[in-house]
């Protein structure tokens, strides 16, 4: 474990030379407000979806997209019209 200095949150310790996390530099979230804030925006849409899940609308949706892909699938197989 490193000795950070003195006045410096464990977040930005982290996150200070960029060493540690190469790609994911855009998806940090310094604080530990914006951190709860975004934990529960995704718990909330997680709980959003889950209620519609059993909607004839997103059955519907999910058929749609399912027949879609496998129109995709046999037309990009054979070329002959």
């Amino acid at each position: 474990m490193q000795r950070r200095p003195a006045g410096v949150s464990p977040t930005r310790a982290l996150h200070q030379d960029g060493s540690r996390e190469k790609g994911t530099k855009i998806l940090t979230i310094p604080t530990r407000i914006g951190k709860e804030i975004f934990i529960n925006t995704v718990i909330n849409i997680y709980n959003y979806f889950m209620k519609f899940l059993h909607s004839k609308f997103l059955r519907a949706l999910i058929n749609w997209k399912i027949s879609w892909i496998k129109l995709l699938m046999s037309n990009s197989g054979d070329n002959h019209n």
